[in-house]
């Protein structure tokens, strides 16, 4: 059931990505670095998640990940967000475990960050 809620936010929390994306002016692929061989700053940013994620520091990968959309509340960073977590959700609860991180700190996550997105004015209900 606590699974079927993360999916459901994860879901919502795509959905809400399409959307923002679709109203956006940027003509680039910002979600995932598989989509454009071109890096910007945020997919720069997304490739340094993914590397401290592989290096066991995903406590450390959250905390840049939540510095750099505070410092820059832009759409490219949200995506990375979707992307950063869900990686997370498809990893192992072992392994969640061994890198000191949990499913229920993947959906607290995205909580922070569907917030964050509404404190800049970019909602659901807007798109």
């Amino acid at each position: 059931m606590k699974n079927d809620y993360i999916m459901d936010m994860i879901e919502d929390f795509g959905e809400f990505l399409v959307n923002l994306k679709n109203k956006s002016s940027h003509k680039e692929e910002i979600s995932s670095v598989s989509h454009d061989a071109s890096l910007g700053e945020a997919g720069l940013v997304g490739l340094m998640l993914k590397r401290m994620c592989l290096e066991g520091k995903v406590n450390e990968a959250e905390n840049l990940l939540f510095d750099t959309i505070y410092e820059h509340p832009e759409e490219e960073y949200f995506f990375v967000a979707n992307d950063f977590y869900k990686e997370l959700l498809n990893m192992s609860d072992d392994w969640l475990l061994k890198n000191n991180f949990s499913r229920e700190e993947i959906g607290d996550g995205m909580k922070e960050i569907l917030k964050i997105a509404a404190d800049y004015g970019i909602s659901q209900d807007d798109i």
